[in-house]
């Protein structure tokens, strides 16, 4: 992406796609296959701080969101950071989706899909 990201990104994005505005009365009908186009998992690590990996089917790209700066020791394979959290993901996300919805799409290997490092994340304190 170029450019800085937007903090509201994702509830707006939301709140359109749920309708969230209108009265319950009339909002259009919830479209689950948008509604599962992507999946958040929000990461907690050592200092406090969190990681968002963004899985997005229709595109097949990672997106991770990490606010912290990059350490010289990954200059030029920043990857290298994600590999052990991937790995989790790419273990445990099928055998959790093939729980919850078996048949789904969310069965491939998603360490194998593109992986965008989105180093451009405000920070608000």
């Amino acid at each position: 992406t170029k450019g800085t990201i937007s903090k509201h990104y994702l509830d707006t994005r939301f709140w359109m796609i749920t309708d969230f505005g209108r009265h319950p009365n009339f909002r259009k009908k919830l479209d689950v296959e948008q509604l599962a186009e992507t999946i958040l998992i929000p990461i907690v690590q050592f200092n406090k701080t969190y990681i968002l990996f963004i899985l997005n089917q229709d595109t097949r790209t990672v997106y991770i969101l990490d606010p912290t700066p990059l350490d010289p020791v990954y200059k030029y394979n920043p990857n290298a950071r994600y590999v052990k959290k991937l790995l989790c993901i790419a273990e445990f996300l099928p055998k959790a989706m093939s729980k919850v919805c078996p048949g789904s799409r969310w069965s491939e290997d998603v360490f194998l899909w593109r992986q965008i490092i989105l180093s451009d994340v405000p920070i608000e304190n």
